[in-house]
């Protein structure tokens, strides 16, 4: 089971949402953390977005109602 916990930080609220500056996950199993951001020096947030869809399980604050919608 493969189980990411995840926070985005953008540019607004969810309607108001044009920008994602970064993507942080953890592997909550491995205690990995990895950002994205499209930023020189940093993974591509696109990774991210793979990484998460290839979770069991995502876990974070607000996701439901802000993290994902947003994504």
């Amino acid at each position: 089971m493969k189980r990411l916990l995840f926070d985005v930080e953008s540019n607004g609220f969810l309607e108001e949402t044009t920008v994602l500056h970064c993507l942080w996950i953890m592997n909550v199993d491995t205690g990995e953390v990895t950002d994205y951001a499209d930023q020189p020096g940093h993974r591509p947030i696109r990774e991210g977005l793979k990484q998460l869809e290839s979770a069991d399980q995502l876990i974070g604050h607000n996701i439901i109602r802000f993290d994902v919608p947003v994504l």
